[in-house]
């Protein structure tokens, strides 16, 4: 079983610490450092846990499984800008670590693994893998490859401030981004401009914000 604690930690205590936060640094060393350690202990922890129950359809079975951050993504985007906008930011980061510590932690303490059944054997720290070029190879894609997606999926709902729209739509960009239909990008202009919490229309210039001075 994967101990509570790995999944409960460093998320929880990354939302406390920013919402105490009065400086850039402050958020650099909880939203940064600490999140991103406390994400990469769920996912690493528990990425692996599902294939081991299939004999079959590992692939669909594995699918299912992750495709819950598309709907986390969803629901969290729009939850965290309506709490940001009745409580406070401070607020909006202390119940989403309650939120992370109640649902982590409930995953944690159910997850069974089948190591011993399936003859898994895992080292913590396997440092002759730094001798393999294959190794560094797929660092390489895996670090590029969430960088690119990280710095579009933290960013969308900046850049539709920066371009007019309002708070809300901002979160709703953002929420239809991680949702990732097919037909994402003509869904999320359309529930864009029909958003209710908006009373202005849809900005005129869709340059970036150089271009429209």
């Amino acid at each position: 079983m994967i101990p509570p604690l790995t999944l409960t930690s460093s998320p929880r205590v990354s939302f406390v610490g920013a919402s105490f936060s009065t400086h850039i640094w402050h958020l650099l060393l909880s939203q940064g450092l600490c999140f991103g350690l406390g994400l990469g202990f769920c996912f690493t922890s528990t990425v692996g846990v599902v294939p081991q129950w299939f004999t079959k359809k590992r692939s669909f079975a594995n699918s299912v499984a992750t495709s819950g951050s598309g709907f986390g993504g969803l629901t969290y985007s729009l939850a965290t800008n309506a709490m940001i906008s009745n409580l406070g930011l401070a607020w909006a980061f202390r119940i989403l670590a309650i939120i992370a510590f109640v649902v982590n932690g409930a995953c944690s303490l159910i997850v069974r693994d089948r190591n011993k059944a399936v003859g898994a054997v895992h080292i913590p720290f396997h440092k002759d893998l730094f001798k393999k070029s294959e190794f560094w190879l797929f660092l390489g894609w895996g670090f590029f490859s969430i960088l690119s997606y990280v710095i579009v999926v933290f960013s969308i709902t900046d850049y539709a401030l920066s371009v007019g729209f309002s708070a809300s739509q901002g979160s709703l960009a953002a929420a239809m981004f991680n949702r990732k239909p097919p037909h994402g990008p003509l869904l999320l202009l359309f529930l864009i401009l029909i958003d209710p919490a908006h009373e202005s229309s849809v900005p005129r210039t869709w340059a970036t914000p150089d271009r429209a001075r």
